[in-house]
């Protein structure tokens, strides 16, 4: 359970039934061993929903507009500190490496040498590698909500969400930031992330798309490491941090 001046979550439904995981770009993903892989996806249409102004869906990856969703009400919040100081807010994000364009990977892959450049022009998206940068979904919650302090991406797969919390909280702790934005986000967009989840949970495990921000004034204290016993949820690299949320509004 986390303290915090403000805080969002954004997680599937606990009614909601899990599926099976299919990857739209790899025929018959996953099978052998890997089938059956259970998901939650979040009923969110990233390329429809509304996001905030001067985000550009273009160069968002889907875990991407999930971060801005769950940031995008902090602002009001923010505004008081925003017009004292800017430079006194920080943000300290868990976001992995997005997804490269699997269809036109796909599609090139099976055009002959020859016709590789008409390939390339036809199918690639010129703005389709912004997906792959960790650090451009923050940089965008920043521009949002006003930031001009310390803004990192913390990329680790599965310690992501622990170590923007505690880097926040040295921060915070030391006075080089007044206010810390926290946040993170993971998507079951890419299926070499989706496989490498599956393959390190428990047998049974669903894993689950979510997010979350949280705005804090003071350190706070990360407790409860432990997973709660029969746990059979996962929410990737950000999954330590959701389940402490999961647990505070359930207290």
């Amino acid at each position: 359970m986390i303290q915090a001046a403000w805080s969002s979550l954004l997680r599937p439904p606990g009614k909601q039934s899990p599926e099976a995981y299919r990857a739209e770009w790899i025929p018959g993903y996953p099978s052998g061993v890997d089938a059956g892989i259970q998901v939650k996806p979040l009923d969110v249409d990233h390329q429809e929903v509304a996001l905030p102004d001067g985000v550009s869906r273009r160069t968002l990856s889907r875990a991407g507009v999930l971060l801005a969703l769950a940031c995008r009400d902090a602002r009001p919040v923010l505004e008081r500190e925003a017009s004292l100081d800017r430079f006194s807010i920080g943000a300290y994000c868990a976001m992995e490496p997005g997804p490269v364009d699997l269809h036109a990977a796909r599609v090139m892959a099976a055009e002959p040498g020859a016709d590789f450049a008409r390939a390339y022009q036809a199918n690639v998206n010129p703005k389709a590698y912004f997906h792959a940068m960790p650090s451009l979904p923050i940089a965008q919650v920043g521009i949002y909500l006003g930031i001009l302090g310390r803004m990192t991406a913390f990329t680790h797969s599965s310690l992501g969400g622990q170590m923007a919390l505690e880097q926040a909280n040295r921060d915070l702790a030391a006075g080089r930031v007044r206010v810390a934005v926290v946040c993170g986000a993971f998507s079951l967009e890419n299926p070499f992330v989706v496989l490498r989840e599956a393959r390190r949970s428990k047998p049974g495990t669903v894993l689950c798309e979510g997010a979350f921000c949280l705005v804090l004034r003071a350190p706070a204290r990360l407790a409860n490491l432990a997973p709660a016993e029969g746990r059979m949820e996962r929410y990737g690299n950000i999954d330590t941090l959701m389940e402490m949320l999961i647990g505070g509004e359930h207290a």
